[in-house]
């Protein structure tokens, strides 16, 4: 029931954007290019071992729906006329679509373990995100806090 209401909140927020966006008459392309950027963050995984504590956390702070709230703030006040606040929906839409498809914020034992769920690392994107049951023997506690390992 969690997942339901964690998937219609990003629902709302995806939504939320893409209209502010359009309302504002934001361009596209800016939009564009600030949905992918967060995701940048992925090449501090390359050529590391685990634990991915440094790693996971700047995939986690460029996925915190404060960092565009943040940055707009600034840009508002310190920030050049052309860059406006209103690209930073981008942003905001690819937490939102990350959210949906069950992807959550890394932790430091797996890439493929986050606060959402486990995905299996063979799982093609949204495979996840289509079920409640805990994958690849992780398990979810009833308040929603961090996955634990299932003992064996």
């Amino acid at each position: 029931m969690m997942r339901l209401f964690a998937r219609i909140d990003a629902a709302g927020i995806l939504v939320g954007a893409l209209l502010l966006n359009h309302l504002l008459e934001g361009s596209w392309a800016l939009f564009i290019v600030f949905a992918i950027l967060p995701d940048v963050t992925l090449l501090a995984y390359i050529k590391r071992t685990p634990p991915y504590t440094g790693p996971a956390m700047l995939y986690n702070a460029a996925h915190l729906y404060a960092a565009p709230l943040i940055l707009a703030v600034l840009l508002i006040v310190w920030g050049p006329e052309w860059l406006e606040p209103i690209y930073l929906t981008g942003w905001v839409a690819h937490i939102a679509v990350d959210r949906l498809l069950g992807f959550g914020f890394k932790g430091p034992h797996s890439f493929w373990e986050t606060h959402l769920q486990a995905i299996p690392p063979d799982a093609k994107a949204g495979d996840a995100a289509e079920s409640d049951a805990p994958a690849s023997g992780m398990d979810l506690p009833e308040d929603g806090d961090t996955p634990r390992k299932d003992e064996d």
